[in-house]
């Protein structure tokens, strides 16, 4: 490098311009990038200087003062001027390699969709290419097209970028698609909001599925078909925190998680059925939404309606932290391959409700006087989470969260339109009192039980007033009892009701630990 003296300014912040000024600049160190493309913006991290005050002050300095010229590399610069007080620099560089294309170098999570669905690039990596084909750097400003629903004719989906293109082929194919929220969850959790949905399908996606806990779709087909069953899922298992936030992620494998039937018949799911782990640049809750398309069976669809159950084995795997580890699961997807003889889908009968009082067949529990114990995680209708089993998970049972409450076990993460029912069958008319108990999830917060469920009792919407609720404690888990009042009511079948309306369906602001109904 070279450099040429000039006029002096003064040092800046602590000096005055009278007093000081800068005699002399030495380059100590070139910048570490010196190689350049054409397009690319001057780099000078890595640049230092040694820089003399006329008293004979000797500083060593980084860049941040110093000016580059031209700042963006053209296809003829072979040097840059770096400006530095009145001090000029020349630096050489090399700008004679050109972007000439861009290539995808990683393709998307899905490459094949269903007739209807729109494309999503998740998981896709864009990168420019140099004159020799090499991809030279990742970019995220790309465009994609058509950004309609696709349909069997759409074949390849087109990735611009400036003034480079290129193309990504696609399947389009008949079949069957829903989110995974949409099927019948049982004993699993839907989030609706946090860190990880709104880059999810639909902007939900489920996961936390208990011991036995199923996720179940109806399919219905106007022919028989053989088909591949598709889960759009992701690994949640984290092998690394930074900042309590993941930064890699394993492998889960669907097998472990899960097993698949079909009306009621077993279907193989293969050891290639993984939701990969990853590792990102930087922790981010984004590094669970790596949506990935995994098919866990091939089966066959009888004409009629099909049920495709996932029945699932609790928490097999642990985060890095021993806490119990979920994959994530966005989307179902059914791909018809062809068609075959079979026979037609059974007609699927609706499973009998043990507390269903319009069925003949169902002998409800009788209470008369006294009092009766109903524990809120043995009532769970839908859209809750039943905690405290040691196999599912084993960092309540194992502390004294679950120890505080009745059977080690509560209900918690409550969705929105969450159920918990109880229905029995009075003796005689009676003057019957109920009560919630149980706590909030953290200390010094109130809850009341208005803003989070309603209340029905014998079919009657109850309306509470915002003194029923569990007050603010300075002990977190502290059981307290939810007072819904006194009803009158009739001898014969009554349900107790609770449905909740929470905002957002990773609500966690409650445990419930049971119902007390005494009969007077």
């Amino acid at each position: 490098s070279s450099g040429s003296a000039g006029g002096g300014t003064s040092k800046p912040d602590y000096v005055t311009q009278d007093e000081y000024y800068i005699t002399d600049v030495k380059v100590k160190t070139n910048p570490t990038k010196q190689d350049y493309v054409v397009g690319d913006k001057v780099d000078l991290k890595g640049m230092t200087f040694t820089v003399t005050w006329n008293d004979g002050y000797v500083e060593e300095t980084d860049a941040s003062y110093a000016i580059p010229y031209p700042k963006t590399i053209a296809i003829d610069t072979t040097e840059i001027s770096v400006h530095y007080d009145s001090f000029t620099f020349t630096i050489p560089v090399g700008g004679s390699v050109s972007i000439t294309s861009i290539e995808i170098t990683e393709v998307p999570a899905r490459t094949v969709y269903v007739e209807g669905e729109y494309f999503n690039p998740s998981g896709m990596v864009v990168s420019t290419c140099l004159e020799d084909g090499t991809p030279y750097k990742e970019v995220t400003d790309y465009d994609y097209s058509p950004k309609t629903a696709l349909t069997k004719s759409v074949t390849e989906i087109t990735i611009t970028h400036g003034e480079f293109s290129t193309t990504l082929p696609i399947s389009v194919c008949d079949g069957f698609v829903r989110e995974a929220e949409d099927g019948e969850v049982v004993g699993g959790e839907i989030a609706r909001s946090g860190a990880v949905a709104p880059y999810a399908s639909g902007n939900a996606f489920t996961r936390n599925f208990q011991k036995d806990g199923t996720l179940t779709f109806k399919v219905p087909v106007d022919k028989a078909y053989k088909v591949d069953i598709v889960f759009v899922g992701s690994s949640g298992a984290v092998k690394e925190y930074n900042g309590g936030m993941p930064l890699e992620t394993i492998d889960m494998s669907a097998n472990k998680l899960f097993a698949l039937s079909v009306n009621g018949k077993a279907v193989t799911i293969g050891d290639e059925a993984i939701f990969h782990g990853r590792r990102a640049e930087e922790a981010t809750y984004k590094l669970f939404a790596n949506w990935e398309n995994v098919k866990v069976g091939e089966a066959i669809l009888g004409k009629g309606t099909n049920v495709v159950k996932f029945t699932f084995t609790g928490s097999v795997y642990q985060n890095e932290d021993d806490s119990p580890a979920s994959a994530f699961y966005d989307k179902f997807i059914v791909i018809f391959k062809e068609q075959t003889e079979a026979p037609d889908a059974p007609d699927p009968v609706a499973p009998v409700d043990p507390t269903d009082p319009d069925d003949p067949s169902v002998t409800l529990e009788e209470i008369g006087k006294g009092v009766t114990q109903k524990e809120a995680e043995a009532i769970i209708e839908s859209g809750a989470v039943k905690a405290g089993d040691t196999s599912v998970h084993p960092d309540y049972a194992n502390s004294g969260v679950a120890g505080g409450f009745s059977d080690k076990g509560f209900a918690k993460n409550f969705a929105d339109g969450a159920v918990l029912s109880y229905k029995f069958r009075l003796k005689e008319a009676s003057t019957v009192k109920i009560k919630l108990f149980g706590s909030t999830t953290s200390t010094n917060t109130e809850v009341k039980a208005n803003s989070i469920f309603t209340l029905y009792v014998g079919g009657k919407k109850i309306t509470l007033d915002d003194n029923v609720k569990f007050a603010a404690s300075g002990t977190a888990w502290e059981i307290q009892g939810m007072d819904f009042g006194s009803f009158v009511l009739e001898a014969g079948d009554v349900e107790i009701k609770i449905v909740f309306d929470v905002v957002g369906a990773e609500y966690q602001g409650v445990f419930l630990d049971y119902l007390e109904i005494t009969v007077e």
